[in-house]
């Protein structure tokens, strides 16, 4: 995932930690540790000047001294708890940069809606609501755990709002610059060029973050710019002999009021937030912000497990980020919460702990013991500047950059729904891009083949072992028989190319090589919804209509089979069956029927059976004057998984079945019936028995034991050849018929 950085991320990927040396000296510790803080408050600090000056701005811009204060305050609150309940030992914490450009509209919108003379405490008010409402929703994502619902939120959609978010930032940017620069031209005509002073010096720091990050690679590229881009525009004001009050009114410097520093605790409980009026009209507003701040937090956590290379505790980062915010609500300060650029930042110089993280949150608080006159003091260009960078960095990585790591498809959808976002705002951009996403997601899905694999009896047979002519007929006619295996969740945009299927081979096909038999197997289904159900209804109805034509359906979900089975009428040429393997079965069955063949044994004793397999009347009497007869009732085990393999078994008459005694008992490898060698491969290996065989119907078994063959080899050579040459025909035939099906489903 890539990054939702305020500042533009390395190239590939974010910076992994260093790692934490615990032999270093403590001086070094107590260094890296400085630097960290030092950093940190410098970021802190810009960052918070620039997110009030977004928020309070033209209507609003009496109130700075306000914002700047509930800046501070969001980023002491937010930082330390983060700091110290966070899973990341590094996490830092503020006002993040998606929520601050959704923030300033609502705060916009607050002011052109509220009734009250001075929009300021409303404004104020409705700032605190928000935060409470983020920090409840968050601790309840946290507390169910299910803030990782996030999860199934498209990418595409993910990526536009924070786009937006980014070209929303741009536009205040210029909101600042532009208004700053028409105050100029209102109080000094005829400057002319003096006019672009803002406008430029905002693009320079722009340009000069952005490029700081790019080639110096430096954590301090930010505070370095910003520090020297104040300095660099108080030495050229006193160069040309402009004084700070002269800047200030040209709209050079913040417009911060004396008597607006500060923030109250109260605003949580002010009266405008009993104006019905305003919470009608702001409610969704509200809801986008919390949205954003889920979003945000989400995407910032999951980054820093790729960056940092660490788990996150996404319910703890959740519920952390929720009681966060309450404490902010009720201190008069901006939302916030876990910073994926400041977390990075403070890895990158060096920091192996709490402690720095703690120590600047701390120190962000400190200036509020001075108020705000201070901040008249700051360029308000340089500030725009730093919130023209975030979002030309936001715009860059989410919705330029992705192009590179998107399918075509996706990205056009990314842009869309920006798009959407930017021309009709938040709810409904995301509602378009949602839909949109889900209508892409059902196209989509639909060209994944519902059928995984369609095979015949020809390739695929069931689990049980015929006598030579059976399989001859069947392996003649296996195109009869169709086993199509279903994967997947079946809905209205694959099932019509079920339904062509089995229309094409049932149906429409020629008649030497119709399917009399098709079997749909569900095992591998997920769903299937109720347009697919009507689909398959119609299925059933036409093989009503073909009285040769049966439709058999394997291992199907319980509630879609009781929806089948409210299908009225009765169903003749519907058939249901637990397994694929059980249907193939009863297919088989219902295929030799059909054909004459008697499922019954054609030899009636054991020395007519070996005499037409040998081909050799005198040595089948002599083996068969040497096996052990065996009657056994259903279920009677003929041997038992783990015991010595010291015998042959030769069914002739009924029907046994091999099976894994600890798996389920309805889970059989293989079904022998009349005329079969069973127990060959544990005796020609001198192994133990890997399974066991138990009888499902009256059974004749006789039994050859290893003594009687090791006599044999001495006294009856050509005896044992010949019964040798039955053991091996019979393993060719499997291994023959294991691999043409393991050969059609590679297919």
């Amino acid at each position: 995932m890539p990054f939702i950085a305020e500042e533009p991320a390395a190239p590939g990927g974010g910076p992994a930690a260093p790692p934490i040396d615990v032999a270093a000296p403590w001086w070094k510790a107590v260094a890296e540790g400085t630097v960290a803080t030092f950093v940190l408050v410098t970021v802190n600090l810009a960052y918070s000047l620039s997110f009030a000056a977004v928020i309070f701005s033209g209507q609003l811009s009496g109130g700075l001294g306000f914002g700047i204060s509930a800046a501070l305050i969001g980023a002491a609150l937010t930082g330390v708890v983060v700091a110290a309940r966070s899973s990341f030992p590094l996490a830092v914490a503020g006002p993040d940069t998606p929520v601050i450009a959704v923030l300033g509209s609502l705060a916009a919108l607050t002011a052109a809606t509220t009734t009250a003379a001075d929009p300021i405490p409303a404004v104020m008010a409705v700032i605190a609501l928000t935060s409470l409402l983020i920090g409840i929703a968050l601790w309840l994502c946290g507390a169910a755990r299910i803030s990782r619902v996030l999860r199934f939120v498209p990418f595409p959609v993910l990526a536009a709002f924070i786009a937006a978010s980014g070209w929303f930032l741009i536009a205040a940017a210029a909101a600042m610059v532009l208004d700053g620069a028409a105050r100029e031209s209102d109080a000094a005509t005829g400057l002319g060029a003096a006019t672009l002073v803002a406008p430029v010096v905002a693009v320079a720091v722009a340009l000069a973050i952005a490029a700081g990050r790019a080639w110096w690679r430096a954590p301090w590229a930010l505070p370095i710019v910003v520090v020297v881009a104040t300095m660099s525009f108080h030495i050229g004001l006193a160069a040309s002999g402009i004084t700070m009050e002269a800047a200030g009114e040209r709209g050079w410097l913040l417009r911060v009021d004396a008597s607006t520093s500060g923030v109250s605790p109260g605003a949580m409980f002010s009266s405008e937030l009993l104006n019905p009026v305003l919470l009608a009209t702001i409610w969704p507003d509200i809801v986008v912000v919390v949205g954003v701040a889920m979003i945000v937090l989400f995407l910032n956590a999951s980054s820093l497990e790729l960056s940092l290379e660490a788990d996150a505790d996404l319910d703890r980062e959740f519920r952390t980020g929720g009681v966060a915010n309450v404490l902010v609500a009720f201190g008069g300060g901006l939302p916030g919460g876990l910073s994926l650029s400041r977390t990075v930042l403070h890895a990158r110089c060096g920091a192996t702990g709490r402690a720095s993280g703690l120590l600047a949150a701390v120190v962000c608080a400190l200036p509020l013991a001075a108020g705000t006159a201070w901040a008249a003091l700051l360029p308000s260009a340089v500030l725009a500047g730093v919130v023209l960078y975030l979002g030309s960095s936001l715009l860059w990585l989410w919705l330029i950059k992705n192009r590179r790591a998107l399918p075509l498809a996706d990205h056009l959808l990314l842009v869309a729904v920006f798009a959407a976002i930017v021309a009709f705002g938040y709810l409904p951009g995301v509602a378009i891009g949602i839909v949109a996403a889900c209508v892409a997601f059902a196209l989509g899905y639909a060209h994944v083949p519902v059928i995984g694999r369609h095979l015949t009896r020809t390739s695929c047979t069931s689990c049980v072992s015929r006598r030579q002519e059976a399989d001859r007929l069947l392996l003649q006619n296996g195109q009869r028989i169709h086993l199509l295996r279903l994967q997947g969740f079946v809905f209205f945009g694959a099932i019509t190319a079920l339904a062509d299927r089995i229309r094409s081979i049932a149906i429409e096909a020629p008649p030497a090589t119709r399917a009399h038999w098709v079997v749909l197997d569900f095992a591998l289904v997920t769903g299937v919804d109720s347009s697919a159900l009507q689909c398959l209804r119609r299925l059933v109805q036409l093989a009503d209509g073909e009285p040769r034509f049966v439709l058999a359906l394997a291992a199907v979900p319980r509630p879609v089979a009781r929806r089948i089975a409210a299908f009225d009428g009765p169903r003749p040429r519907l058939r249901h069956f637990a397994t694929a393997d059980a249907a193939l079965e009863h297919c088989e069955d219902e295929l030799l029927a059909a054909a004459g063949l008697r499922l019954e044994p054609a030899a009636s004793t054991l020395e007519e059976w070996l005499a037409t397999d040998l081909g050799d009347r005198d040595a089948a009497a002599r083996l068969a004057s040497h096996c052990q007869r065996l009657d056994l009732q259903p279920g009677a085990m003929l041997c038992r998984q783990g015991e010595r393999a010291d015998a042959i078994y030769l069914l002739l008459r009924g029907r046994l079945t091999v099976l894994l005694e600890p798996e389920a008992p309805d889970t059989r490898l293989r079904t022998m019936e009349s005329q079969t060698v069973v127990g060959e491969m544990g005796f020609f290996r001198g192994a133990v028995r890997t399974a066991s065989v138990r009888a499902d119907q009256p059974s004749l078994v006789y039994a050859i034991d290893r003594a009687t063959i090791e006599m044999l080899k001495s006294t009856d050579p050509p005896a044992v050849v010949a019964f040798q040459g039955l053991v091996i025909r019979t393993l060719a035939d499997r291994l023959a018929s294991a691999n043409g099906e393991l050969s059609a489903r590679q297919r």
